[in-house]
């Protein structure tokens, strides 16, 4: 199975905090599986941390991901040309 983890996903599983529920756990944790996480959500945790709003090891992430083989999708330019199409609903725009 291919799974993509978003930001709150990554960042439980990683502290094992127990917000994460004990299903996605074990698809994560399953060496049968491939997981990703997208260079938007590592740009996300990023952003928040710089502005405070998250208290977490950037440096110390990045590493827990290469140790943990999850892989990095880039963004493709083709993507982005398609953030002009969507609904402007909120003003997050990581969500």
């Amino acid at each position: 199975m291919r799974c993509l983890l978003d930001t709150h996903t990554l960042i439980w599983y990683f502290e094992n905090n127990g917000k994460l529920s004990e299903i996605s756990e074990k698809i994560i944790d399953d060496p049968q599986n491939t997981i990703y996480v997208s260079a938007a959500t590592l740009w996300e945790i990023a952003i928040k941390k710089g502005l405070g709003k998250l208290n977490i090891d950037f440096d110390g992430l990045l590493d827990k991901l290469d140790i943990a083989g999850f892989l990095v999708i880039q963004t493709e330019t083709s993507y982005l040309s398609e953030l002009f199409t969507l609904p402007q609903l909120h003003k997050d725009p990581f969500d």
